[in-house]
């Protein structure tokens, strides 16, 4: 929903700078083909430029992918999906359905009563013009190739400019102008600039015909006369271009203006670099945007994972680069929230001197200057951290006001090849199976225990109970819950009976895909290792649903395992030239179960 209010808003932004474009600068030149084309090219362009990347016109930008990795499969919980709530955003968008819903039945009803008027006609001819000779009083109109008129009450002088309007109309295609702008009235009815430019687009047609009218060498005055004449008679179809009173003494007043200079073209060429700029800034504007939906997606993604450091795409890419020296972003997906994320911008120094604040490079604490002062290029990520007491566990210092913490390229890449191979994970059937003499951190239901009081729960009590190893997994889930971390050989996890029922409870309706095969709703995973799963990936709401259908309306998990990792060998043969065999000599390592022939070439 919010994506899609943020399209309405940039699209209506841009119809509204198209119409003051036209008050201003163009409303007054009698180049009205030069206006119509303005109007039918800047709507459409509208309703495209958000999908429009123009920054890929300018650069070429690489992305890196990035894959969730589960610390463990028990710290997964679905939401409960009635938990669900509708917001304001919700509301603003079904409301504007619909009213937009209204609009259309309006227009379907106009409709209807064209084929009303249609039905009420038949075919005729006045001197070489065709039409349609309608039984009851109407102001003439045309729609697409067809002119209505009631014959009967007009002279023939009348029939005349009559059918050298309408004909232009015609032959111009000037119905499709008035159905594009009609429909655009039924989605953007809320833009004040939308019903301006709809009268503003009918009122440009007249003024084009009325020109090519009088450019066939029919007399002027007589021509008004007979407007004056003929737009007060009989019934007016709305969605039509039919001869209308009230725009009358405009169009007079324009017949009669002098023509535009060529000079004033270049208010044309102005206003094209205008709207494309226009489009490009509205369009850019959603970068923070774009950063902060990045951080919300992670936050729903309810798998526990090393920090991810993502490296943005296209527009934010280049606006984080132009600005903070760096398009990498360091995204914590842990269930230990930080007050907000931060990513290596331009410090002010002004804002940072004189304040209780700290600063870490590489886990040493160093001056402001020698924190300013660092080679941005070397730089991985930068984490801010606002909480006091988060602050005096980390570092040790009491009241401080905020905690940089930065990490260098060169100590990132040293961190991931120590963490790599480290980690570990396994199922333990009882206390008994804890090793007294190493020493353990205790997580029970997320609440870190003391040895003590975790072996005084009952052994009936402990559910999943599991001995976890790896620096890069205690880092994660435990640097922040127990200052000394680094000092514990593993953890030691478990759930309690109410937390296994919870857990059961919602995924109960969960589909579960392991290794891309369905596993079916609520399927029992106590025979999966957690050691035997290379990813996982969790999808809820739409992204389910259009993924897997209904099946995945109350969530999916997607799992694959380190057993499918190496499990088809594609291999392309070639047929032999000497005995045209169609045989492939496949040569392998390791345990292939699977090869597959994609074709053989000649």
């Amino acid at each position: 929903m919010e994506n899609l209010l943020t399209y309405i808003i940039q699209v209506n932004l841009l119809l509204a700078f198209i119409y003051l474009g036209y008050h201003f600068l163009l409303k007054s030149l009698t180049f009205y083909n030069l206006n119509r084309i303005y109007f039918l090219i800047g709507s459409l362009y509208a309703f495209a430029y958000p999908f429009i990347d123009f920054k890929s016109w300018f650069a070429k930008n690489e992305v890196l992918d990035s894959t969730f990795f589960p610390e463990f499969l028990t710290a997964f919980q679905m939401p409960d999906p009635s938990t669900s709530q509708i917001t304001l955003l919700d509301l603003i968008v079904v409301e504007l359905g619909l009213f937009a819903v209204v609009f259309f039945i309006k227009l379907i009803v106009q409709i209807f009563s064209l084929l009303r008027i249609h039905m009420h006609s038949e075919k005729s001819i006045w001197q070489s013009y065709l039409f349609r000779n309608v039984v009851f009083p109407i102001v003439p109109f045309s729609f697409f190739n067809k002119i209505y008129i009631h014959k009967e009450q007009h002279q023939e002088t009348e029939l005349q400019d009559i059918f050298a309007h309408e004909i232009v109309h015609v032959k111009g295609h000037h119905t499709v102008d008035i159905l594009l702008f009609e429909m655009i009235l039924v989605v953007c009815w809320y833009n004040p600039f939308v019903w301006l430019m709809r009268k503003a687009v009918r009122q440009n047609l007249e003024f084009l015909t009325d020109q090519q009218v009088l450019n066939k060498g029919v007399d002027k005055q007589t021509y008004q006369y007979s407007l004056l004449h003929v737009t007060r008679q009989g019934v007016a179809v709305g969605m039509s271009n039919h001869f209308n009173f009230k725009t009358l003494k405009k169009r007079i007043m324009m017949m009669n203006k002098k023509r535009s200079s060529k000079l004033e073209l270049s208010k044309y060429a102005f206003l094209l670099p205008v709207f494309l700029i226009a489009g490009m800034s509205f369009t850019v504007s959603k970068a923070e945007n774009n950063i902060e939906k990045i951080v919300d997606k992670s936050k729903q993604t309810t798998v526990i994972s090393e920090p991810l450091n993502v490296k943005m795409k296209g527009e934010v890419g280049e606006l984080l680069k132009n600005t903070i020296g760096t398009d990498i972003i360091s995204v914590d997906t842990s269930n230990q929230e930080k007050e907000y994320p931060l990513l290596a911008p331009d410090f002010d120094r002004k804002e940072l001197e004189g304040k209780n604040l700290h600063f870490e490079i590489d886990g040493k604490l160093v001056s402001l200057d020698e924190f300013l002062e660092f080679p941005r290029t070397e730089i991985y990520g930068v984490d801010i951290y606002k909480d006091k007491e988060e602050i005096r566990k980390k570092i040790g210092k009491e009241n401080s006001e905020g905690l940089f913490v930065m990490t260098s390229k060169k100590k990132n890449s040293s961190n991931d090849k120590q963490m790599q191979t480290q980690d570990f994970i396994k199922r333990l059937k009882s206390k008994a199976e804890i090793d007294p003499d190493k020493k353990f951190i205790y997580d029970y239901d997320g609440k870190i225990l003391s040895k003590s009081e975790f072996l005084a729960i009952a052994d009936e009590n402990l559910k999943r109970l599991t001995h976890m190893s790896g620096r890069s997994l205690m880092k994660v889930k435990y640097s922040s819950l127990v200052s000394n971390w680094e000092e514990y050989e593993g953890v030691i996890h478990a759930i309690s009976l109410q937390s296994e029922e919870k857990f059961k409870e919602q995924t109960a309706k969960v589909l579960f895909i392991i290794d891309g095969v369905e596993k079916g709703i609520g399927s029992d995973l106590e025979d999966l290792d957690p050691n035997d799963i290379e990813s996982m990936n969790v999808l809820k709401g739409e992204n389910a649903t259009t993924v897997y259908g209904d099946k995945g309306k109350d969530g999916v998990i997607e799992i694959k395992t380190k057993k499918n990792k190496n499990k088809e060998v594609v291999v392309t043969g070639y047929k032999s030239k000497e005995n045209n065999s169609d045989s492939v000599d496949v040569k392998t390592k390791g345990a292939v179960k699977e090869v597959i022939v994609t074709g053989l070439k000649k």
